[in-house]
């Protein structure tokens, strides 16, 4: 079932970027946003909330390249600290909705660092033992944009950075 989901994916990406070269140049490329969210991890029955900032660049209105960062969830009792993070590049496909609202699609690559601390509690001078995983995994995301003006917009997204665990984030950006 992933697998003709990623192969869909891949195909309505390419019908996107052909249907980009076709598409008007766009006044302010660069852009910078910030987010802010919840995540969902299936293994765990709660949701941890999230925040995170990107950069991108419109190649033209219906194409983009985007790199961001987020902390996905933290969590911290008196014993132990889990921290979240995740970085990722992606290429977003956009499809004009009207003048001011627009739908996408990303693809691309989710690099997520998971860490946990566990404190020496009452014991001073006893550094706090970590442990560090990270893994690369394939990035999805839908959402839609809206045009404040012509330099701000605001948009909803849901990504899915690895199997597994889903972000809902809202968020802001400005073209320049």
């Amino acid at each position: 079932m992933i697998k003709q989901f990623i192969a869909a994916t891949m195909l309505a990406g390419l019908g996107l970027s052909a249907a980009s070269y076709a598409a008007e140049p766009v006044t302010n490329p660069f852009y910078a946003g910030v987010e802010a969210g919840v995540t969902k991890n299936d293994d765990y029955s709660n949701t941890r909330s999230s925040y995170g900032a990107y950069l991108g660049y419109n190649v033209n209105q219906n194409f983009a390249v985007e790199a961001g960062a987020r902390r996905l969830s933290s969590y911290d009792d008196p014993w132990r600290s889990l921290r979240s993070d995740q970085y990722s590049l992606s290429v977003i496909g956009s499809l004009p909705v009207n003048e001011k609202l627009s739908v996408f699609g990303r693809v691309g690559a989710s690099h997520i660092v998971n860490k946990v601390s566990f404190k020496a509690v009452g014991q001073p001078g006893v550094p706090d033992f970590q442990l560090r995983d990270e893994d690369t995994h394939l990035l999805l995301g839908v959402g839609a944009s809206y045009k404040l003006t012509e330099k701000v917009s605001a948009r909803l997204e849901l990504q899915r950075p690895q199997s597994g665990v889903k972000n809902l984030s809202a968020g802001v950006h400005y073209a320049f």
